[in-house]
């Protein structure tokens, strides 16, 4: 089995997710990346990595994110759970539908990931 390192970064695209990517490309790290993004797919590229484009609130994206890795690299080692902000708008005015988006984003994206990549990284 290859004993490079193998890195998932999310939200990876742009601002603290690609620094992330470049940084553990740069340290000799395999990334795996996932973004909305078509971008996404020039900077696994570049970074000699690969790219899973779909959304850290989906599941199903996260799954296939992990799935391919795991397809690719055979194994994982370290997770970035990178993330956008979510909108702030006055407290009162948020809507439901953007509540339970940013629940989403910011805490079982989070969960979701830790459920999927648990098992494998003990291994």
């Amino acid at each position: 089995m290859n004993s490079q390192k193998v890195a998932i970064i999310t939200a990876a695209s742009r601002s603290i997710g690609a620094g992330c990517a470049r940084e553990l490309a740069a340290q000799g790290y395999k990334v795996s990346l996932l973004a909305r993004s078509k971008s996404i797919l020039e900077l696994a590229l570049e970074l000699s990595g690969i790219a899973t484009q779909g959304s850290i609130t989906n599941f199903r994206d996260l799954q296939q994110l992990v799935e391919t890795t795991l397809a690719n690299f055979g194994r994982i080692d370290a997770v970035v759970n990178s993330f956008g902000d979510p909108p702030r708008p006055d407290l009162l005015s948020i809507s439901d539908e953007m509540w339970i988006e940013n629940f989403e984003m910011l805490f079982l994206s989070v969960v979701r990931i830790a459920r999927l990549v648990t098992e494998p990284m003990r291994h």
